[in-house]
């Protein structure tokens, strides 16, 4: 048995009524799906259904894919999220303004949040659809002149000690948590299918919902800034 060999993609639902564990390989194909069901969905119960879960099947799993899970992406379906609206405005003058401003905007208003609200954990960091056009209105136009551009952002979260709590249960498996994603949040795209959520989940990862911003290093060498901070621009 190898070390995890970068080439799939594992990802865990818990949702109301089950566990699902799947194996997405580079194509996108199923190669391994596990689940169990559940009763009892209070959130201090499921952290043992999900140990349970672990204890019974993990071994299986990485037996039966010939590799180890060291990486895994959730999909946690429960009332937990909460969402908080953001405006930002930001004034701006022709000779100043590059995609990067846009950038630093969203990383600042981040950190702002964080720096403010210790306790929470930023699941998802969603544009809305009227700021987009905004944006990419102005970003076209050939001369701009002062102007304001107010963004309206919405993090959706977690308390930081679901998070953690989660994140420790896989560590007994020498497993790191890449993610957590909201099932609530997903079922909003237009392809939702809940017999796809793990292509749905992946296609999000992959940065391909325009009013999804995923914050990543700017000392990355694969992406340039604009790309990193807005895959939605492409």
């Amino acid at each position: 048995m190898t070390k995890n060999l970068g080439d799939n993609r594992y990802f865990i639902l818990i949702k109301k009524k089950k566990i699902l564990f799947q194996a997405l390989n580079m194509a996108k194909e199923q190669i391994l799906k596990k689940e169990t069901y559940i009763n009892n969905y209070q959130v201090d119960n499921i952290y043992s259904l999900l140990e349970n879960f672990l204890d019974k099947n993990i071994i299986e799993i990485e037996k039966t894919l010939k590799n180890f899970v060291k990486e895994i992406y959730i999909i946690f379906d429960s009332d937990l999220f909460f969402s908080v609206p953001l405006s930002i405005k930001y004034n701006y003058q022709k000779k100043n303004f590059k995609l990067e401003k846009i950038n630093d905007i969203f990383l600042g208003v981040k950190n702002q949040y964080n720096k403010y609200s210790p306790k929470d954990q930023i699941i998802h960091m969603v544009v809305d659809n009227h700021s987009l056009e905004e944006i990419d209105q102005n970003l076209l136009k050939k001369e701009i002149n002062n102007q304001e551009l107010i963004i309206q952002v919405n993090f959706i979260c977690l308390k930081d000690q679901i998070v953690m709590n989660l994140k420790k249960i896989f560590s007994d498996y020498e497993i790191t948590v890449k993610k957590i994603l909201c099932f609530s949040h997903l079922k909003n795209f237009n392809d939702f299918d809940e017999n796809d959520i793990f292509q749905l989940a992946n296609n999000n990862l992959n940065g391909l919902y325009k009013n999804e911003v995923h914050i990543t290093s700017k000392n990355s060498d694969k992406l340039g800034i604009f790309e990193k901070f807005f895959n939605f621009f492409r």
